[in-house]
């Protein structure tokens, strides 16, 4: 029998929050709540509609406009601890298998406002898409006129030709928020959510942290940012900027949710599962039965 040792530190830079904070994103006995998922949801190659790019300030706006009233993203960290929001733990755009925590601030920030257009950010995709559905339909609009200084659309060719060859793209993986393939939005930072979404737009903030068989089978280094600091450094951006906003934890991995809930008791810690539908590497990670967090 083996036993792993976790160590918890304490977050010692806790301020008071409002009760309101504390609720979560549900309310006892209330109306079903919606949820935007990666905003207004995750892009995905089944739709054939057009999408605006996921986890993009332009995603959690349009969310809250059609009637969400939590936003859920994915926080991880950069190499200069700096959290920020992006769902895959490889960055293709980078032109390779690269961990997020391998870029600083700047570099991962330059990967998504290279793609950026100063004039027209919709043309690229706004084609694709009306040649997708036009066939049989009659569709006959033209898509919209570009600005003079709009962005030189073979950049973004040449971009999709260079994530060709990672394996996540060769293993069928579909990638959010691409010129091109959707509205594609700057990546943002955690802090920027804060200062760019109003109040009233409750978070689902789901904790990005790889697991050792995670991080093996993306043929990772086992090796990151240490926990303790991660979760530090998310609380600290929370404490300081959360204000009223109701907010509520989530993640896959158990370490996680247990330092959530063991450092704090402000805000709710919920334990994902994908309850056996898909083989994992850890047999915690499927289970529906083990719990973690607190009420």
């Amino acid at each position: 029998m083996t036993f792993g040792l976790m160590i918890i530190t304490p977050f010692t830079q806790k301020k008071p929050v409002e009760l309101l904070a504390t609720r979560g994103f549900w309310k006892d006995k209330g109306p079903t709540q919606v949820v935007g998922h990666r905003g207004s949801g995750a892009n995905t190659a089944a739709y054939t509609n057009l999408q605006i790019g996921e986890n993009t300030i332009q995603s959690f706006l349009s969310a809250a406009a059609l009637g969400a009233s939590c936003v859920e993203f994915d926080v991880q960290l950069t190499k200069d601890f700096v959290p920020v929001i992006f769902h895959d733990f490889l960055v293709m755009e980078a032109g390779g298998d690269t961990p997020l925590y391998t870029l600083n601030l700047k570099q991962f920030l330059h990967l998504s406002e290279a793609q950026s257009s100063r004039g027209d950010l919709a043309s690229m995709a706004e084609t694709r898409n009306m040649a997708k559905t036009k066939e049989g339909s009659g569709y006959s609009r033209k898509p919209r006129s570009r600005s003079l200084g709009a962005y030189d659309e073979s950049r973004s060719e040449d971009l999709v030709q260079r994530m060709k060859y990672t394996e996540s793209a060769m293993e069928g993986a579909h990638k959010g928020n691409l010129r091109g393939q959707s509205i594609q939005g700057v990546f943002p930072t955690f802090e920027d959510l804060f200062a760019k979404l109003p109040e009233s737009i409750a978070f689902n903030i789901e904790m990005k942290y790889p697991m050792f068989w995670e991080a093996e089978d993306r043929n990772m280094e086992t090796c990151g940012p240490e926990l303790n600091v991660y979760v530090d450094l998310v609380f600290e951006k929370i404490y300081h900027l959360g204000g009223k906003r109701s907010i509520t934890f989530s993640s896959f991995s158990p370490e996680i949710c247990i330092a959530l809930a063991i450092k704090q008791q402000d805000y709710p810690v919920l334990f994902l599962s994908k309850s056996g539908s898909i083989l994992v590497g850890d047999i915690r990670r499927p289970s529906n039965f083990w719990r973690c967090s607190r009420p």
